[in-house]
């Protein structure tokens, strides 16, 4: 339903990129991985949406909604869809003056 995860760490580059050039100081990070079941098709449609105007929501749910419930359908266990989510939790400290 979703598109695997790129190839290497592009967008966690870029943020250590910037954090070497911050000034900040103590920099550590942390990876997580969080596993969720997503147990509808209409949570499919909502995530997908999220932070979208009601009228692209609209056209989607048009659109898209019954491909959604197809693969929903073809890949769902009794609990839904399952997916991981990976973040990066970082703390840094500024320099003291």
């Amino acid at each position: 339903m979703f598109p695997p995860p790129s190839k290497g760490t592009p967008v966690l580059d870029v943020i250590m990129e910037r954090l070497a050039k911050s000034g900040l100081i103590d920099i550590q990070f942390r990876h997580i991985q969080e596993t969720v079941w997503i147990p509808s098709p209409e949570d499919v449609l909502i995530m997908k949406c999220f932070g979208q105007s009601e009228e692209y929501t609209q056209y989607v749910n048009e659109m898209c909604f019954d491909k959604i419930v197809t693969n929903f359908e073809k890949h769902a266990t009794e609990k839904g869809i399952k997916i991981t989510h990976f973040y990066c939790l970082i703390w840094a400290k500024a320099t003291e003056t």
